[in-house]
């Protein structure tokens, strides 16, 4: 009679039982649908790959040097990674599944400072819990840009007026 009840209840269940169990690997799931365990432990190791070429992108961005040949191998490398992932993730049906993976895409995005890709993701985790836990490891994912805050004009500190006078130019003393 209340089995959508019943269906409610079972990520959080189901998230107990990982995190008593630290491994996705000794889980096993009887009601989940063929094939998605290894979709998304399939997943999980290309997010390991991606992080370690998402890490170097993040180091080349704020050092002003994704433009060098090693930066590029890796931002193409991170690209073709993140792009089977997302492919992959397309595929997984189960509710809880979805959630995890796309919790490990939004830890990539954020490894490689891709904040608006992870932004973006973090708008399709259905599993609230699983949204707390990332928003509270990445806060920034869920403030307004300074861009929105300077267009706006809503902020008392930042008046878009202020904003436009502070990005003129200095005029030399005469």
């Amino acid at each position: 009679m209340f089995g959508w009840f019943k269906k409610r209840e079972q990520p959080a269940r189901i998230a107990s039982r990982i995190a008593s169990h630290r491994s996705l690997e000794q889980i096993e799931r009887n009601d989940a649908p063929p094939g998605e365990t290894e979709k998304m432990v399939s997943i999980q190791q290309l997010c390991w790959l991606a992080g370690i070429s998402a890490e170097t992108i993040a180091h080349a961005k704020a050092e002003g040097r994704l433009e060098e040949e090693w930066a590029k191998y890796d931002l193409d490398r991170y690209k073709q990674f993140r792009a089977e992932c997302i492919e992959l993730a397309d595929t997984i049906t189960d509710e809880f599944y979805r959630a995890v993976v796309i919790n490990y895409l939004v830890e990539l995005c954020m490894k490689a400072a891709d904040v608006d890709d992870a932004r973006a993701l973090i708008k399709h985790q259905e599993i609230k819990s699983f949204r707390e836990d990332i928003v509270a490891k990445y806060p920034e994912l869920v403030r307004p840009r300074i861009s929105e805050i300077m267009l706006s004009g809503q902020s008392p500190r930042f008046r878009r007026a202020v904003a436009v006078h502070a990005r003129t130019p200095l005029r030399p003393f005469s």
